[in-house]
């Protein structure tokens, strides 16, 4: 991957795995989306500067992303 390419997840389990590889490739962009609120204010409060967390239940709610919004999902 690129330096600046940007990740988009949607998870329903547990964000770890994210957390680490925000870590480990600093110069990438993570976006999270989930439906528990309550994991991701935790994650949020420990989480490095280039991954983003994003509460919603997709299966439930209409959101769009632009196609340009992620390089990778």
């Amino acid at each position: 991957m690129e330096n600046g390419a940007k990740i988009l997840d949607v998870l329903y389990g547990t964000e770890t795995f994210l957390l680490e590889l925000s870590i480990e490739y600093s110069l990438l962009g993570f976006t999270v989306i989930d439906k528990k609120k309550l994991f991701l204010l935790f994650l949020a409060s420990i989480k490095p500067n280039n991954l983003n967390f994003n509460h919603a239940d997709i299966f439930n709610e209409t959101r769009w992303i632009h196609r340009s919004a992620a390089d990778y999902v």
